[in-house]
């Protein structure tokens, strides 16, 4: 359910080249806790990628107070298909076939 609610909103969105995400997002970095990058989709002359950011202001205040001068995480992440064997090849585009 998940993954489809997903591919449902990534769908509805238009793709952003390289470049203007990176503008926006040194905009944001100094306020950025947590960077988290998906792959959405792959073909042969381009990847799509979900880029998800949580704000520090998002943390409690305590917390923050720890992490304020602190650059964010980054977190790259692939999605395995939950039948995946240990080594078995995959397609990367899995999630997006499940509509």
């Amino acid at each position: 359910m998940r993954i489809k609610k997903q591919n449902l909103e990534n769908n509805q969105k238009n793709p952003c080249r390289l470049q203007e995400i990176i503008a926006e997002l040194e905009t944001l970095y100094s306020e950025l806790y947590d960077i988290n990058l998906y792959i959405y989709k792959s073909e042969s002359d381009k990847t799509i990628i979900d880029i998800k950011y949580y704000s520090k202001k998002s943390l409690e205040p305590s917390f923050r107070e720890k992490v304020t001068d602190k650059a964010p995480m980054l977190h790259c992440k692939i999605s395995h298909p939950p039948t995946l064997s240990e080594g078995e090849k995959f397609d990367i585009n899995w999630e997006t076939q499940m509509q």
